[in-house]
């Protein structure tokens, strides 16, 4: 038994509460017969920073064996535990794999247990997830690739399709798919409650082919538009007006929109609405023919990235690319690029090509993997 049980299929979750956060982000369901089981994992919760995957059975809470527990029991000591404390621990085991162990009549020891915790305030990354925004994932395999980069797990009704883990270092995590994101459409083809081995079919097709293109969405998005009467698949939800159907919490034009990202050999290029400076990148680009653009984000970074620009403004009035402290922002540096727009389609073309040269070449000097560009003003330079 020693060497079944690893890391992934007995783990102790230690879930702190976050201030911005509304509970540890988890939803169980009564078993016939204890324990019982983990419905529903919200993204972006501490549940889910924690290691908690859905279809995972509580075997005990805060080291009390729950085993043997009823399902109002289990929830009166896990609500109890979250209204006088600020965590709780959770050993739980994958279910496939308890039943495995069942069958064996083997016993299952806490001390195998891998312990995951949560951080005890809400990453970054987390705070800065984007609210009701579909997105479009596109992964393409190279020669060398075997597989996508993620692992689904079905719905306890085995209808849809969640993502349970994003690899590291995958295909997958070159684009914005995250854990727990619920798969809408694959290839266009709306999936979202068709029976879960179809979906996986369809992703065995995809991953034959060496491409897939999923739309996906987190479980708040996928409440919040199921509440709000918003269609699901992409078409629909492009079509409707969101600011029709209700008149508070309504949509913006991005939320229509959502993000479209794709993967490319080792990289991933995203396209969304949003604010520039909110962008948890290592180097956020301004340029030098926008005033508003430069002034804004100097401003949301603060004193001493103004001071810095002011310094380096005065002594390299010429520049062709200033790197400036990041300041307050998410980001590690800050690049203004001198640029020039121009009425000749060849000029500005060109122009555009040697501004990307520069951006890429200091990237790379910097060391930096990720940018963040600000929208070019194509239509008004006349540049398609």
């Amino acid at each position: 038994m020693d060497a079944e049980l690893n890391d992934v299929n007995l783990r102790r979750c230690r879930l702190n509460l976050w201030s911005n956060y509304a509970g540890y982000g988890f939803r169980l369901e009564a078993s016939p017969l204890p324990p019982h089981i983990v419905q529903l994992v919200e993204s972006n919760s501490p549940a889910a920073a924690g290691g908690l995957r859905i279809r995972d059975l509580i075997l005990a809470v805060n080291n009390e064996n729950m085993c043997k527990s009823s399902y109002d029991e289990l929830k009166y000591i896990i609500k109890k535990a979250r209204d006088t404390d600020d965590h709780i621990d959770l050993l739980v085991i994958d279910q496939d794999f308890y039943k495995i162990l069942k069958e064996k009549n083997q016993s299952i020891h806490p001390r195998y247990a891998k312990t995951i915790e949560t951080p005890r305030t809400m990453p970054r990354d987390y705070e800065k997830f984007p609210k009701h925004q579909p997105r479009i994932c596109e992964i393409h395999l190279n020669t060398n690739d075997t597989s996508f980069g993620f692992q689904t797990i079905n719905p306890l009704n085995n209808a849809g399709i969640f993502i349970q883990e994003v690899y590291p270092n995958s295909r997958a995590a070159n684009t914005s798919l995250r854990k727990y994101d619920r798969i809408i459409e694959i290839d266009d083809d709306f999936v979202d409650n068709v029976p879960s081995s179809t979906i996986l079919e369809k992703l065995r097709i995809a991953q034959e082919k060496r491409h897939v293109k999923l739309y996906v969405i987190d479980t708040e998005t996928y409440e919040f538009f199921q509440s709000n009467n918003i269609p699901l698949s992409s078409e629909e939800c492009r079509e409707n007006t969101f600011e029709r159907r209700f008149s508070t919490n309504s949509c913006t034009e991005k939320d229509k929109i959502g993000t479209i990202c794709a993967s490319f050999h080792s990289g991933s290029i995203e396209v969304e609405m949003g604010d520039i400076t909110k962008k948890q990148v290592d180097v956020i680009i301004g340029s030098s023919s926008s005033r508003i653009l430069r002034q804004t984000i100097i401003k949301a970074a603060g004193n001493e990235t103004q001071a810095a620009y002011d310094l380096e403004l005065k002594n390299h009035p010429n520049f062709v690319l200033m790197a400036i402290p990041s300041g307050t922002l998410p980001c590690k540096q800050i690049f203004l690029v001198k640029w020039k727009p121009d009425n000749n389609e060849g000029i500005l073309q060109q122009s555009l090509v040697d501004l990307m040269h520069t951006v890429v070449q200091n990237v790379q000097e910097h060391q930096f993997t990720s940018i963040a560009f600000p929208a070019i003003g194509c239509g008004k330079h006349g540049c398609s």
